[in-house]
């Protein structure tokens, strides 16, 4: 078995949320299918989304708007949030995310850094809420999402 080339989450909590503080990672749908099993993706993320501590977001491009899922922003009493920039995600603690290897992918993909002083790396960059818009778009609608609350 190889071994994973992945710091331990405890190093995660080094920059003390730094991203989780600006705006909460996005997750793809098989994050919210391992999250909130289901028979279908549609359960799944009506059980997200009813749990309070999900939310549908969008991302507008050239070509329409896109929507994915993320984590909801601490001290928000909305089920639906479209502005969370320099907000944090609820699962933020001082010991890191409550959600540990569960977490968002986009959270999962970052690169934690080696310094004190220094940022994590994004492997997406400033892509990520359109790329995570076009897999969620292949896997479900969410723009007309309805569920039973």
């Amino acid at each position: 078995m190889q071994k994973s080339k992945r710091p331990p989450i405890s190093q995660c909590r080094l920059c003390r949320g730094f991203c989780c503080k600006k705006y909460p990672g996005i997750c793809a749908p098989e994050d919210i299918k391992k999250l909130f099993p289901a028979a279908t993706l549609h359960e799944s993320v009506g059980k997200a989304i009813t749990s309070k501590k999900f939310v549908i977001d969008n991302w507008e491009t050239s070509q329409g708007i896109l929507y994915f899922i993320r984590p909801e922003i601490a001290n928000e009493d909305e089920g639906i949030t479209y502005d969370c920039t320099g907000r944090h995600c609820i699962f933020l603690t001082d010991e890191g995310c409550k959600l540990g290897e569960n977490k968002p992918l986009e959270c999962r993909l970052l690169i934690p850094r080696k310094h004190v002083d220094a940022s994590c790396i994004s492997k997406l960059k400033h892509y990520a809420k359109e790329l995570f818009g076009r897999l969620w778009r292949r896997h479900i609608d969410l723009g007309n999402f309805e569920y039973a609350s």
